[in-house]
């Protein structure tokens, strides 16, 4: 199932990963989880993300990088996912926005 998810990170802007690893503990797609691998993390304040008022939580990527998240104060869900992450000799960055 891993390399099913993983043919469509690209053209899903990520959330073909992302999305599993969030709602199942034991799928890990490329050896880690989201929340496994967020170091360091500091609530960092409240932000606005499409009308609904965010935690905003940032930390530090277990593969060398940063991962932001928003939380929505009133359900708890992930509204807005922030990663940038070093990979060999290049640098990815991705935005995932939960409407």
């Amino acid at each position: 199932m891993n390399y099913a998810l993983s043919t469509a990170r690209g053209v899903s802007s990520l959330t073909s990963t992302i999305i599993p690893e969030l709602l199942f503990q034991n799928i890990n797609i490329f050896g880690y989880n989201i929340f496994e691998s967020l170091k360091n993390e500091k609530l960092i304040g409240i932000e606005e993300i499409n009308g609904q008022k965010c935690y905003q939580i940032d930390g530090n990527h277990l593969l060398n990088g940063t991962i932001k998240m928003w939380i929505a104060k009133d359900d708890f869900l992930i509204r807005k996912i922030e990663t940038d992450k070093k990979v060999s000799n290049f640098r990815v960055k991705s935005t995932s926005t939960i409407l």
